[in-house]
């Protein structure tokens, strides 16, 4: 690994120790020499007193000088860096805090301008592409409406059955196994419907199958960028802008899997493409089967009556592995949630062995791992408003973690950290911070 990719900060303490070990190896030289050139063998000991004295007073010196300059320096280096990032790749409005930049000249009031600047244009352009987008969505909202309004069941896929849209009365509906949702692959049993290939221009070739009747009624949903997309098989060399992902948080009876605590909400959002699926969410209370502390209730909010009715823990997982539909997992602090689905592995007889990402240490990749790295720091770093009601909710939880992952990427990309490979090598230089889940 070369020096360039090393932080900022290890690339200072690096420095000061070379000038520590200099230093001590000059004052050594000297001493040696001087004893040589003297050639008194008694004074020997005299000598060796005050290479160790100098050594040590070079090397506190150096560490005392080292930590101040972290500490003014170094740090807030960082800090600045990582707030113009998130107002380069984010929508955050929130004023930036130069109060630690303060013995960095006129660096940080610089910082301050160019993100104002920087959130001054953005606003004009933001505005500028609502006006031109507002007329095209009153047209793309009457389509829906004529859509959701058929009895009958319509999904309109691509050439390798991946869904890119479907209307209210298909909500909900199974064709053999599979459900119907967006970017999911319908098995050959949909042949059997009503077929028939369209081609819709500048977008490409679908084909739109009629299912029947709708079983119940529900919301239609559809994203047509899904159509020209092509599939992208999760690997080491895959794109993390094309990552099929499943983001999911858990709510427990409390902390520790291993002695009997158990899920009591477990929720979850696909994300396609960099978009997040908010039509086709997961949520469900789960019965533990046990009684759920005064203490973890305080947290959640989560009650035995909510959980009485619930599905029982096996259940839901096998649920919430169907929805997964092998994608990749995504979750703030993962090794305790993925702690509670694989302790039900064999139970199950089903396997979370899916690769599985980290917002907690992608934060440490971007922000460093002096910075605070829980959901509530990570979001108001970001911008991410958080609404009270749904704080510490898991359908809450993973929304934000969600709307942070999509932020993060642009960044980690800044870094030059742009497929799932890279992006390991990063996080496992965080391991002590958080181990990353393999």
């Amino acid at each position: 690994m070369g020096l360039a990719n090393l932080s900022l900060r290890l690339r200072i303490f690096l420095f000061f120790a070379l000038m520590a070990l200099g230093g001590i190896a000059l004052i050594t030289g000297g001493l040696i020499l001087g004893y040589m050139r003297l050639a008194q063998p008694e004074v020997l000991s005299g000598f060796v007193i005050a290479g160790l004295v100098a050594g040590l007073a070079v090397l506190g010196l150096t560490t005392w000088v080292w930590l101040l300059f972290d500490e003014n320096v170094a740090k807030p280096v960082e800090a600045l860096a990582a707030q113009l990032r998130t107002r380069a790749h984010t929508e955050t409005t929130h004023e930036m805090d130069i109060t630690h930049a303060r013995y960095l000249g006129d660096l940080g009031d610089a910082a301050h301008a160019m993100a104002g600047s920087l959130a001054e244009s953005r606003e004009a352009v933001t505005a500028a592409l609502a006006r031109e987008t507002r007329a095209l969505r009153r047209e793309r909202a009457r389509l829906e409406a004529v859509l959701d309004n058929l009895p009958e069941a319509y999904v309109l896929c691509s050439e390798d059955r991946r869904v890119v849209a479907y209307n209210a009365a298909a909500s909900g509906l199974s064709v053999g196994d599979v459900e119907v949702g967006l970017n999911r692959r319908l098995p050959p049993a949909a042949d059997r419907a009503g077929v028939r290939k369209i081609d819709l221009p500048e977008i490409g070739t679908g084909y739109l199958v009629r299912l029947g009747e709708g079983a119940k009624r529900g919301a239609g949903a559809r994203d047509f960028r899904l159509l020209g997309r092509p599939s992208h098989p999760l690997s080491e060399a895959t794109s993390l802008r094309d990552l099929d992902l499943v983001v999911f948080d858990t709510e427990t009876t409390g902390l520790l899997p291993d002695e009997g605590d158990e899920i009591v909400q477990i929720a979850a959002l696909r994300v396609v493409g960099g978009e997040i699926l908010t039509t086709e969410p997961f949520d469900t209370y789960v019965n533990p089967n046990r009684p759920i502390p005064a203490a973890s209730t305080a947290i959640h909010n989560v009650t035995e009556a909510m959980v009485r009715e619930a599905p029982l823990v096996r259940d839901a997982l096998r649920a919430f592995h169907r929805y997964t539909d092998g994608h990749a997992l995504v979750a703030h602090n993962a090794p305790f949630d993925m702690a509670f689905l694989r302790r039900r592995e064999t139970q199950l007889g089903l396997r979370f062995d899916m690769p599985v990402l980290d917002t907690v240490l992608m934060s440490a990749v971007v922000f460093g791992q002096s910075q605070t790295h829980t959901l509530d720091a990570l979001c108001a770093r970001l911008g991410i408003e958080i609404p009270e009601e749904v704080r510490h909710t898991a359908l809450g939880d993973a929304r934000a973690t969600a709307l942070a992952l999509r932020a993060l990427i642009p960044m980690l990309e800044a870094r030059d950290i742009t497929t799932v490979g890279e992006l390991n090598i990063a996080c496992d230089q965080h391991a002590r911070l958080i181990k990353r889940v393999t």
